[in-house]
């Protein structure tokens, strides 16, 4: 720990300055007598004078220390000061501060001698460039002081500016408020600015806030409160680093005495700023498990995917009527590189990436002609065009009324389903506790070669890799106010506004099995048809050839004849015939199952269709597992059973759902599954579908080549792995198609899934008898249901 003193030879004599003195400043150094043998006030120390020894350092530094003693004069000295404060400054802050002790006092203990050595630790630590010693006195007496200060320079250089709805009342007795706040306070915007202390002082609050190490009720904690009036409203904190630093992870010490009142935020958001006048329209979404069973303080960890930047936004929703917050600290390091090396750097990466680019072109141009060579070899029934872009048969026969639309077009904006997770299955669902995001990675056992009469097992290929697809917590682009440039919301409006010609045509992926399903024999669609003027967007999840999405609220309005209170899901495309997209209507509607997506409505306007599901509350399954460190068996087998009745339930009407994974099934309160047809659109699964020939895309990991049930099987799959990997995420696209043919031919070199590590050999048995090539040994989605009932029961 570096001392900023005067006892230091080494130290710069311009450090230290004197408002006035009989003895100079030069000899205020700790243990040395000279000069004088201290700094001595020209005029007697009184109530009412104010003469200061101000000490200017190098660099802002922390000061966790400060010793005074009396002037020795060769034992000629008699004057020491019994009493001084502490001033302090640093650039961003336009006025002096008088520093407070965590109990609010300003005025130290000095000495009672000339020798003595008196030491005060600072706590809350001070964040200096320069610091005044003032001594103090209420009756006049003539003093003299040297002085040493603890501490070390600051590399953090940040300072918060906070708003809050409120001030958090934890109970009649206790206040959590920052007192110790050093920046601009607007008591009538109930905000704070440039600034720092309590939640940047590297101090932890206790769980119990009424008890900590200077026995002084709710010291260490910052709390804020909400009213019904603006209970959306959300805390908001922003730091300001100095610097552009490259950021990692920011971790929220927080309080969760939920008993009082206090709980965990459930939502965070993150933006960044290099300038701080204008925050990034990209930012972090995080969302909170909430937890009703422990009320320990606990430390809160966003991942943030390595940005750089100088200025950091944090929004906290409420959870519940309080929010309190100890302390925020961010995992980051110097970004010494200025704009104009990063534009050096960007343009050095385009030309490493056009080179790259122009050799995997060449390679798989390379490739291309000797993949087509084996599968010609195989007589493999899947047309591979391309090194990445496949042709499999369609699940049965040619393409159904709401068959696959043509791809024309890619979507660069990233696009997901966004959830919180429920508190009420925890205790069955997670088997450890768990606060934040894992850390750990799953690794599932390694896949397997499996002989044709499924009794042999070897390991053939290495552990897989982890799927790349974009998790909970991932770096997205804005879904929430930001609308892309493609006519979607009128601006004026925020209604929506779609040209038929900006939009691509609606393809389905839930169609009948044959093409002996008649539709004709449906009834009429039973849902009411709102106009498209009462659909207000909220959220845009997606946009692709397959048609676009958002979530949206449904407002009454001069033609329309419901009013639908929830957030709903609308999906839309243009309509070539309008006769067609009725009928796509009409086979919607007809599906009545609770865990299937519920159509409540559906409009029409300018050549565009738009339909319009109920929108479960905590998002998609795939995104939902990733977040979870353990999932047990008895909540796998509650996920499986829904999803199983579900495709039975359309099978017996049918259909068939040729796009079933957890991507496609939402989650709803008590872990209530339903099936939807949303995947496809939304950038962040766009690597888990293969382009056929730039006309359509079909998810090759799952795709079932003669039966639902395989399907199925994968899901549950996925379930079991708690979604951490892809299926065969050890080979690329074509060695599955590859896979798929040795499946075909039953010629004893296919590969299935491998078991997931800790769940029961029966659940296993059945995924492999689903994989099965014999008809003859995979078992009936009917029969399937029943399995796992059967495991249900007896786990």
């Amino acid at each position: 720990m570096a001392r900023h003193n005067a006892e230091s030879r080494s130290d710069n004599r311009g450090q230290t300055r004197a408002a006035g003195y009989w003895a100079a400043q030069w000899g205020s150094r700790l243990n040395i007598d000279r000069s004088g043998g201290a700094w001595c006030p020209k005029q007697q120390i009184a109530e009412n004078v104010k003469e200061y020894l101000q000490i200017n350092l190098a660099n802002v530094s922390v000061i966790n220390g400060i010793a005074t003693q009396g002037r020795y004069g060769n034992g000629r000295g008699q004057e020491y000061a019994e009493q001084f404060k502490l001033e302090y400054w640093r650039p961003e802050l336009d006025l002096w501060h008088t520093y407070r002790q965590r109990d609010g006092n300003d005025i130290f203990e000095g000495n009672w001698d000339t020798t003595t050595v008196i030491h005060h630790d600072l706590y809350p630590p001070i964040i200096t460039k320069s610091l005044r010693v003032i001594p103090y006195g209420v009756h006049p007496r003539t003093v003299c002081m040297r002085t040493e200060l603890y501490g070390c320079i600051w590399n953090e250089n940040v300072s918060t500016t906070y708003s809050t709805p409120g001030r958090a009342s934890v109970s009649d007795s206790v206040i959590v408020e920052d007192k110790s706040y050093d920046g601009f306070k607007d008591h009538s915007q109930l905000t704070r600015s440039g600034g720092l202390w309590m939640l940047t002082d590297g101090e932890y609050g206790l769980t119990n806030f009424k008890v900590n190490s200077i026995s002084l009720e709710g010291q260490g904690w910052v709390g804020w409160k909400t009213h019904d009036s603006i209970k959306e409203k959300p805390i908001e904190l922003v730091f300001n680093f100095g610097a552009i630093r490259n950021f990692s992870a920011v971790h929220i010490h927080t309080g969760n005495q939920f008993a009082k009142g206090v709980q965990v935020f459930s939502k965070a958001s993150l933006r960044f700023s290099i300038s701080g006048l204008r925050f990034s329209q990209h930012y972090i979404n995080y969302f909170y498990m909430e937890d009703l069973a422990l009320e320990n303080s606990r430390n809160v960890t966003i991942r943030i995917p390595h940005l750089c930047a100088a200025f950091v936004k944090i929004q906290l929703w409420f959870a519940a009527p309080r929010i309190m917050i100890s302390e925020v600290t961010f995992d980051s390091t110097a970004s010494f590189r200025g704009y104009f090396e990063a534009i050096v750097g960007a343009l050095s990466a385009a030309m490493l990436l056009l080179i790259t680019a122009i050799v995997i072109i060449i390679v798989m141009s390379h490739r291309k002609k000797t993949v087509q060579e084996n599968l010609v070899a195989f007589n493999v029934p899947f047309d591979v065009s391309s090194g990445n872009t496949i042709d499999i048969d369609t699940l049965n026969g040619k393409e159904s009324v709401m068959g696959f639309s043509s791809t024309t077009e890619k979507t660069n904006t990233i696009s997901k389903f966004q959830y919180v997770l429920p508190v009420n299955e925890k205790k069955d669902l997670i088997l450890e506790y768990a606060v934040s995001s894992p850390t750990k990675s799953w690794t599932a056992t390694q896949p397997i070669r499996v002989q044709q009469q499924y009794n042999t097992l070897h390991n053939i290929i290495p552990t897989t890799r982890r799927d790349k697809a974009s998790s909970f917590n991932s770096y997205v682009n804005p879904c929430v106010a930001t609308i892309p440039n493609k006519g979607i919301l009128d601006g004026k409006s925020g209604r929506m506004a779609t040209r038929s010609s900006d939009v691509s045509s609606i393809a389905w992926n839930i169609k009948p099995q044959s093409h002996q399903f008649a539709v004709d024999n449906l009834p009429e669609a039973h849902v009411p048809e709102i106009p498209k003027q009462s659909l207000k967007s909220l959220e845009w999840l997606g946009s692709s050839a397959d048609g676009e999405a958002h979530i949206c609220h449904v407002e009454k309005s001069g033609g329309g004849n419901v009013l639908i209170q929830k957030p709903v899901m609308v999906r839309w495309g243009a309509v070539k015939e309008m006769d067609h997209f009725m009928d796509e209507i009409r086979l919607l509607s007809s599906i009545d199952h609770p865990n299937i997506c519920f159509l409540l409505a559906y409009s029409y306007s300018a050549g565009m269709g738009y339909a319009i599901f109920e929108c479960p509350i905590y998002g998609d399954l795939n995104s939902y597992l990733k977040h979870l460190p353990l999932i047990s068996n008895k909540s796998v087998f509650k996920l499986s059973c829904q999803i199983a009745r579900a495709v039975k339930y359309l099978e017996e009407k049918g259909m068939v759902h040729k796009d079933l994974a957890t991507r496609n099934c939402l989650v709803g309160p008590d872990l209530q599954i339903k099936i939807c047809d949303l995947a496809i659109i939304c950038a962040a699964f766009k690597d888990d579908y293969g382009e056929v020939r730039g006309r359509k895309s079909l998810p090759i990991r799952w795709i079932a080549w003669e039966t639902i049930v395989m399907m199925l099987a994968v899901t549950v799959w996925e379930i079991s792995t708690v979604a951490k990997e892809k299926p065969y995420g050890s080979m690329n696209d074509t060695q599955v198609i590859l896979n798929a043919d040795h499946f075909f031919y039953a010629d004893g070199k296919q590969v299935i899934l491998p078991k997931p590590k800790g769940r029961p050999c029966q659940l296993y048995k059945w995924m492999a008898m689903c994989w099965s090539r014999d008809e003859a040994k995979r078992p009936s989605l009917n029969e399937s249901v029943t399995i796992l009932d059967q495991l249900t029961k007896d786990y």
